[in-house]
């Protein structure tokens, strides 16, 4: 596992182009875990999941998260998604949490995208715009573009398993489908500044989300506590 901090040749290739990879960074038996959970079926919301909650607060994902919010940031949400072959693209858009109209970038809104089979060119490649994180645009602002090649475009379809994308929301991306037996596992986990009134997630109970999260931090030394105020 890379624990490591970001150099600053690191940081500012973040900062310039809103993304970060970190290959291999969790454990083999801490993906095994997840992807387990996977394939049983989620039948309950991740958070509530003991391999998928593990990650939210897991020691090494807040010591470089730390190193891009700053001290003082909050846990947004947690998805996750069982791919299979045949699953279809999602057009180029951003992730930026905004309301109707969308909000400068002076808040910091990160998501981790984490792989705990990695990628190998099957179901769906991951692509990023560099730089378009500095943009200020509405969610499916570049959607009538679907998941065509677009120039200046990073494609990313070869990552070791359990390696992760920090990116951050604005970046405009895409995930082109692509042929390939699948199935492909991935997770986001997604941080915010605080500060500003961010909107709630959509696909949870966020109330539900952060008193459960709250609870079993507590109960487990409370060292992040402070993710879930």
């Amino acid at each position: 596992m890379q624990a490591a901090p970001f150099s600053d040749q690191e940081l500012a290739a973040f900062e310039a182009h809103g993304y970060l990879i970190r290959e291999g960074f969790f454990s083999a038996e801490e993906m095994a875990l997840v992807r387990a959970e996977m394939r049983a079926g989620i039948r309950q919301q991740p958070y509530m999941l003991p391999g998928h909650r593990a990650l939210i607060s897991h020691p090494h994902l807040m010591a470089v998260m730390g190193q891009l919010c700053g001290p003082n940031f909050l846990f947004h949400h947690l998805n996750t998604y069982f791919q299979p072959a045949g699953t279809e693209g999602v057009a180029w858009h951003n992730d930026y949490e905004q309301v109707t109209v969308p909000m400068p970038r002076q808040h910091t809104n990160l998501i981790t995208l984490i792989y705990p089979d990695g990628l190998c060119g099957e179901v769906g490649d991951l692509v990023v715009m560099p730089g378009t994180h500095r943009q200020v645009a509405a969610w499916g602002a570049y959607g009538f573009l679907g998941t065509q090649v677009l120039a200046g475009e990073v494609v990313i379809d070869r990552l070791a398993p359990g390696s992760i994308v920090i990116s951050h929301t604005g970046l405009v991306h895409c995930r082109r489908p692509k042929p390939g037996p699948g199935p492909r596992y991935f997770c986001d986990a997604s941080y915010v500044a605080r500060g500003p009134h961010w909107p709630a997630t959509s696909q949870h109970d966020w109330r539900h989300q952060y008193a459960e999260c709250l609870r079993h931090e507590q109960a487990h030394g409370g060292r992040f506590s402070h993710l879930f105020d």
